[in-house]
């Protein structure tokens, strides 16, 4: 993660290394950060801030009794102040008023993010897992554009001209009308950014292949041929419609890992992983792809075991 976006110009560089301290550690700590307002000090760190906290949410509510997506369910209970509670920091909450840094701006651009735009958010947060600096640059565009703060639909003024010629005996003149007519514009919709709803991501259709190569359907894709990179990103981009540029970067992102590492000191990962192995196991068992399914559901078990 590059830690020049989280920089203020015009910052002394002391600022600087404080955030970055703030930014490189991740695990409970981060409720201690959101609570004293260490995530407020800019939009980049706001954002960062709820990546992180969505990711505990994860890791702490792995048993869910809606159908709600993870990212909504994270969504509601901010709105709800709870995600806070039962945890460590609620302990020292009296403190809360001693040690909250107080940030106005950013503190009602995030209330609008999360009460009127949770859009922005939940796209941020899909669009985090594969790719964070370009979903951080997405969220903070939508932002900053200016229908961020407008309920209303943009509108243009038209001026309508009207000439009224009136004659008398006496004198001739031109009367000059001017009728503003107030018309209402849709904004252009804009193509959604992120993953879309229902639709697997490039991780999931690497996890799908690697499935079916577990049961020997196809052959595994070896990831230490990056020869092979350009080829087989344009099969998948055949497939899928994703750009083989996007297809050759995800690829290269397991040269020197594998599909299923997690850090051992961060639970989240490893119920993440299992997230995406049950979003695979439900559609194709429902669809009558059992072997798939059992084969998801293999993996499943081998992550559940390796719990800490």
């Amino acid at each position: 993660m590059d830690l020049e976006l989280f920089h203020q110009p015009g910052r002394p560089n002391r600022f600087h290394k404080a955030i970055d301290r703030r930014i490189i550690r991740t695990g409970r700590i981060c409720y201690y950060y959101e609570m004293t307002g260490w995530y407020d000090v800019n939009l980049a760190m706001r954002l960062l801030g709820h990546y992180r906290l969505f990711k505990l949410h994860i890791n702490n509510h792995a048993v869910r009794y809606s159908r709600l997506s993870p990212e909504d369910v994270y969504i509601l209970h901010y709105r709800e102040n709870n995600i806070l509670n039962n945890t460590w920091v609620y302990f020292i909450s009296f403190l809360h008023f001693a040690l909250y840094i107080k940030h106005p701006e950013i503190n009602s651009i995030n209330r609008t993010l999360v009460f009127n735009r949770p859009d922005i958010l939940r796209n941020f947060l899909i669009t985090a897992e594969t790719d964070f600096e370009k979903a951080l640059h997405e969220a903070i565009e939508q932002i900053k554009h200016p229908t961020f703060l407008s309920e209303a639909p943009i509108t243009n003024v038209h001026v309508e001209i009207t000439e009224n010629y009136q004659h008398n005996t006496s004198l001739s003149k031109n009367e000059l009308h001017l009728h503003p007519v107030v018309e209402k514009e849709v904004p252009p919709q804009k193509p959604a950014k992120g993953k879309e709803e229902g639709v697997f991501s490039k991780k999931q259709t690497l996890i799908l292949l690697d499935l079916l190569a577990a049961g020997k359907i196809i052959e595994p894709i070896d990831f230490k041929k990056t020869n092979k990179f350009p080829a087989i990103a344009q099969l998948l981009r055949a497939l899928t419609g994703h750009a083989e540029e996007s297809w050759r970067d995800e690829l290269s992102d397991y040269h020197t890992k594998g599909l299923y590492d997690w850090d051992r000191n961060f639970d989240g990962q490893r119920m993440e992983l299992i997230r995406i192995l049950v979003n695979l196991a439900d559609k194709f068992r429902n669809a009558g792809f059992k072997t798939v399914a059992k084969l998801a559901d293999q993996k499943i078990r081998e992550l559940e075991r390796a719990a800490p």
